[in-house]
């Protein structure tokens, strides 16, 4: 018995594969897989796959005689968010607001005044706000000496969330909201708010017709009101203020990439690389570098294409976020040494990683010699066609990550469980709702603070999130990203490859992220009559191997 280790560290998982290749071909005998310590080519990395590998050798009580390992290349991959440059809309401005549970609904628009002013009774509507840390009851008590003094008193603006509270005890039925930023709107000559009820969108504010009549605009300023309006979104709530004079524009800069055959600079979006293949962009700039980016490829992901595209609730205060993938110019690692270093076995250092990824995807039984082998890691796309030769694009299972996490403004750790499949709301503490609107019954009570919210299979039993989101809306946004940051740049890599789409007959997934439970059909419908399916390395490793198994192959051969 001959023991030979595979080892692949991914941007994301480290997998170590130990088979006797004393026979043919090599027989798998143990393998496993671990979080990638630190930077993919790191020493930190490369230690955690010696670790790894001791403890297979400890379990099988034998040692490998020779490590196999490829050149290692990291992927960067990262979510950034601009503030949006809104257009010029002259005197109006959004008030911010933060809060989910405001009070009374209503519409109403006044002269801002402090609660703890000294009241006035001129006849003019009034909005009245209550600075942070006044209290409930001092809001009221304020609010009913306002109303004492013979004040037209028509909506209530608080900086603390305590809206269900305050409106629960006030005398007259007025518009309350609460977690607003008040010191922007004490300095507007009039504000107007309104509430809706929780899932409907603003009627009035949302209306450039009816915004402008509740805040006397000259018929010159309707622009203006069109502008403000478009901004509000999908929002149930919001607060709209009108100052005296026209508020300064404050431009985002964004960042920005160089195409490599015209050397044109354009502002990093999403739509900047619609179209475009793999290699295109030569540099790229981000906001707060010193200097430009030597990349290979580039992939970028705005949060609101995807969103606008199933006409999903968008959230204006992270209006425009981008994720951005890069594979940068920089030469691969050779890990050889360090491996070496950490085990006395001798290394060799085969590659590159596509070619290892075609070998082993291709032990899967009943798969064509002849397919063209999908390798989806952390960081990178590989795209290998039956001639072998093969095409790297950036942006894979890292990029989902960050996207999920970024419109639900989770925890990534967190996202990564989210990101994979269907999800069920916990419609009782016993019932899920599924997305297909079938009902399931839990065998143990899910937590009370779950009830209401969306859940998926975590790490430690049923993972909650999406408060605001319904099964339905969650899903078209999931099944969108994964098309946008996934088949999108599959088809980008396979066109990079050369191959026509429409002449491709079979295609063998690899790696982490084919065990996506959504990808291989949104696949399959982007590529008609092609057959698309998961490798099942050697026969009894599945999807995630075909690296490490692929090296041993390829030092047997």
């Amino acid at each position: 018995m001959r023991l030979v280790a595979g080892i692949d560290v991914g941007n994301t998982t480290t997998e170590v594969v130990v088979a006797d290749t004393s026979v043919q071909p090599p027989e798998a005998l143990l393998w496993d897989r671990a979080p990638t310590r630190g930077v993919k080519g790191s020493v930190q990395a490369l230690h955690g796959a010696a670790l790894l590998l001791r403890r297979l050798e400890r379990t099988l009580d034998s040692k490998a005689e020779l490590i196999v390992a490829a050149p290692q290349r990291p992927v960067v991959t990262r979510a950034l968010s601009f503030p949006e440059t809104p257009p010029p809309t002259g005197r109006l401005a959004i008030v911010r607001t933060g809060g989910s549970t405001p009070g009374r609904t209503g519409t109403a628009a006044g002269r801002p005044q402090w609660t703890d002013d000294a009241p006035t009774s001129d006849g003019q509507p009034v909005v009245l706000l209550c600075r942070p840390g006044t209290g409930f009851s001092n809001a009221v008590a304020a609010t009913r000496r306002w109303l004492d003094a013979g004040a037209a008193v028509v909506g209530l603006l608080l900086a603390d969330d305590e809206g269900v509270l305050v409106s629960a005890r006030l005398p007259i039925d007025i518009p309350v909201m609460d977690e607003v930023d008040v010191e922007s709107a004490a300095h507007a000559l009039l504000v107007a708010l309104e509430v809706r009820p929780g899932g409907h969108t603003l009627q009035d504010l949302s209306d450039p017709i009816r915004l402008g009549r509740i805040l006397e605009l000259p018929d010159g300023q309707r622009g203006d009101a069109i502008a403000i309006t478009a901004q509000l979104g999908d929002a149930s709530h919001g607060v709209v203020a009108l100052h005296t004079t026209a508020r300064p524009v404050v431009s985002t800069t964004l960042g920005q990439i160089t195409m490599r055959e015209t050397g044109d600079v354009q502002a990093l979006t999403g739509s900047a690389l619609s179209g475009l293949t793999v290699g295109a962009v030569a540099r790229c700039w981000l906001p707060g570098a010193e200097s430009s980016w030597a990349i290979d490829d580039l992939w970028v992901v705005e949060l609101r294409e995807i969103a606008a595209s199933v006409a999903a609730r968008i959230d204006r205060d992270t209006a425009r976020a981008l994720v951005v993938a890069g594979l940068s110019t920089d030469p691969p690692i050779d890990p050889a040494d360090v491996l070496a270093s950490e085990h006395d076995a001798p290394v060799r250092i085969l590659g590159p990683e596509a070619g290892a990824a075609r070998a082993g995807a291709l032990s899967t039984p009943g798969s064509d010699a002849g397919a063209t082998v999908v390798d989806l890691g952390g960081g990178t796309i590989d795209v290998i066609a039956p001639d072998g030769s093969d095409v790297v694009a950036a942006g894979a299972g890292e990029m989902l990550t960050e996207v999920v996490a970024g419109y639900l403004r989770l925890p990534r750790g967190a996202a990564d469980w989210v990101k994979r499949g269907p999800c069920s709301r916990v419609e009782a503490p016993q019932i899920l709702l599924a997305e297909n609107g079938t009902r399931s019954f839990l065998d143990h009570p899910a937590p009370v603070d779950a009830v209401g919210l969306l859940v998926v299979p975590g790490p430690a039993g049923l993972l909650p999130f999406g408060a605001a989101l319904a099964p339905a809306e969650w899903r078209a946004l999931r099944v969108r990203s994964k098309e946008r940051v996934l088949v999108d740049n599959v088809l980008r890599a396979l066109r990079g490859s050369g191959q026509a789409t429409q002449d491709i007959r079979e295609i063998v997934l690899a790696g982490g992220v084919a065990a996506d439970e959504e990808l291989v059909g949104l696949l399959a419908r982007r590529l008609e009559g092609c057959a698309v399916g998961r490798a099942d390395v050697a026969g009894r490793l599945g999807h995630r191997y075909a690296v490490a198994y692929g090296l041993i192959l390829m030092n047997d051969t």
